[in-house]
């Protein structure tokens, strides 16, 4: 069972899977009376819902449909795909758990699906997919991103990204800037970036940074460069609460 739950998840390689509770509300299921002939055909093809941010390349119809069409060739389950945009993809899930048709799965990061349908009721507690051996194997801080407080599990992880920081090479060195930046392990202390930037501006005169985005996601970069300046942090524990103006992201901001 482990393993064709590994094999699952890997085979859609979702990056944040949830499954949402059925019409989006709490009720428990009918009794089930029907009978074995009454039963579906176990070779007929099932269908589920899945509806998608534009992650990486799920915002790609033609990368999507060949990972969809081989899913349904190896377990017999056609993956039905509505992608979503960040503009109004919130509305839309809103109004589909009101109208009690919410999707079977959904991919996003857990600012969405742990901190808000989660907490709220929406979704399926999956706790019960991960065993001792799973949670040494997903990386914590992702594992801890996607449980509330009262330990239910709101969405599998699959993968982590990362926000990168690049720099000009030539430019720096030009400013005398490289001698903050780590190039043995490609980091930097919050410290030597401040200094970095300020040789930079000296040399130059002008804007030496900009942070940007090329998705719709805009704000994840930026969020993530002030919150690791100083150790900020986006919300509370336990999620019940944002926490943007807390002093260490307000010092960041003011750097």
């Amino acid at each position: 069972m482990k393993k064709m739950k590994r094999i699952l998840a890997l085979t859609m390689a979702l990056v944040m899977v949830m499954a949402l509770a059925a019409c989006g509300g709490k009720d428990e299921p009918a009794p089930d009376t029907t009978t074995p002939d009454d039963q579906p055909d176990a070779a007929a093809t099932q269908e589920i819902t899945l509806w998608t941010y534009p992650i990486g390349n799920w915002g790609k119809e033609d990368v999507v449909n060949e990972l969809m069409a081989q899913f349904e060739a190896d377990t017999g389950i056609k993956v039905n795909v509505e992608y979503l945009a960040y503009a109004d993809g919130d509305d839309k899930v809103n109004s589909a758990i009101a109208a009690k048709g919410a999707p079977d799965l959904i991919m996003e990061g857990p600012e969405r699906l742990v901190a808000n349908w989660g907490v709220k009721g929406y979704m399926v507690d999956l706790a019960d997919m991960l065993d001792d051996t799973d949670k040494t194997e997903i990386n914590a801080a992702a594992l801890t991103a996607c449980t509330t407080a009262d330990g239910k599990v709101y969405e599998y992880p699959v993968v982590m990204t990362a926000h990168c920081m690049a720099i000009n090479k030539n430019a720096f060195e030009e400013a005398g800037a490289l001698q903050y930046a780590d190039l043995d392990s490609h980091t930097w202390t919050t410290e030597n970036f401040i200094k970095a930037v300020e040789a930079l501006y000296a040399h130059y005169g002008e804007t030496v940074g900009a942070v940007y985005c090329a998705g719709q996601g805009g704000d994840q970069g930026t969020r993530a460069l002030i919150n690791n300046l100083y150790g900020g942090t986006f919300t509370a524990a336990d999620h019940s609460a944002y926490t943007w103006n807390d002093e260490a992201n307000i010092k960041a901001l003011n750097c």
